[in-house]
């Protein structure tokens, strides 16, 4: 079923993201963040984005948490 018979099928429904965070622009070579051959220098690219990788991690630790206490016996509901 393609998108549009979706939404006129299912109007309350909210497209879903892919849980990446948004970036305003691509990496580049340009703001050191790559190398010529398009290699990412990791340590530029993690000083720059420190905030987002750990709300990304903070996240992805709750989501954890929480999928434990739901698989526990008697777990929250």
């Amino acid at each position: 079923m393609n998108d549009a018979l979706q939404r006129a099928a299912h109007p309350g429904l909210v497209p879903r993201g892919s849980g990446a965070p948004a970036r305003d622009r691509e990496l580049d070579i340009e703001h050191g963040e790559l190398t010529p051959s398009l290699k990412i220098k990791r340590p530029v690219v993690e000083r720059a984005y420190a905030e987002v990788i750990e709300a990304v991690h903070r996240g992805a630790r709750e989501a954890w948490k929480r999928s434990a206490e739901l698989r526990r016996p008697g777990g929250v509901s």
